[in-house]
């Protein structure tokens, strides 16, 4: 029991998939009322329609559209076109200046 002036924060999982496919939440942008990615594909990205499932904090599940290991663009989604040249970048690698201070 809670005196006066406590609080308490409780989670409720109703559903739990091990095998849902998760991208960046900005990963993803609408247009025209769909629900689109830019997904690289042999150094260039193509548009690619998606539906969303569930949501939570900086993440989205795709249940269709995508599959296990497509990469997706995070960033600069208003500068390209469907076809366009793209480099990938992984933020997750350290950086030169990281590897040599660890």
């Amino acid at each position: 029991m809670l005196r006066p002036g406590l609080f308490a924060t409780e989670r409720l999982i109703t559903e739990r998939r091990d095998d849902a496919l998760l991208i960046p939440e900005q990963a993803v942008f609408a247009q025209g009322g769909k629900q689109l990615v830019y997904k690289v594909v042999d150094g260039a990205a193509r548009l690619t329609e998606v539906t969303v499932g569930g949501r939570r904090v900086g993440q989205a599940e795709i249940t269709s559209g995508l599959a296990p290991g497509d990469l997706v663009v995070t960033a600069g989604q208003l500068k390209l076109h469907d076809g366009a040249a793209v480099r990938v970048i992984n933020s997750d690698a350290p950086t030169q200046r990281e590897q040599e201070v660890s």
